[in-house]
């Protein structure tokens, strides 16, 4: 989905990522997602999303426009140092 098509991207509890479309149908786009905290997409309409995981490292994770996460950057840090990744900014 394009990010001008999504009404609303959701997370809720259990570490999914629920979209509420223009349609007002609500669908799953990703789970398994360890405690997601940013979210943010780009130009190109690439999702990122940061998850701290308790007690472990922090990742940030890329969605493509099709298909699964892959892990864009690993092991930044766990919540009890540096916070982890927690808000994420794009340069425009």
């Amino acid at each position: 989905m394009r990010p001008t098509q999504l009404r609303k991207l959701t997370v809720p509890e259990g570490g999914n990522l629920d979209v509420l479309a223009t349609t007002h149908v609500k669908s799953m786009f990703a789970s398994g997602l360890r405690n997601p905290r940013g979210l943010i997409f780009d130009r190109a309409g690439k999702l990122f999303v940061a998850q701290i995981p308790p007690s472990a490292s922090g990742d940030i994770l890329k969605f493509m426009r099709r298909g699964g996460p892959t892990v864009f950057a690993s092991e930044i840090g766990v919540p009890e140092e540096n916070g982890g990744p927690q808000y994420l900014a794009i340069q425009p």
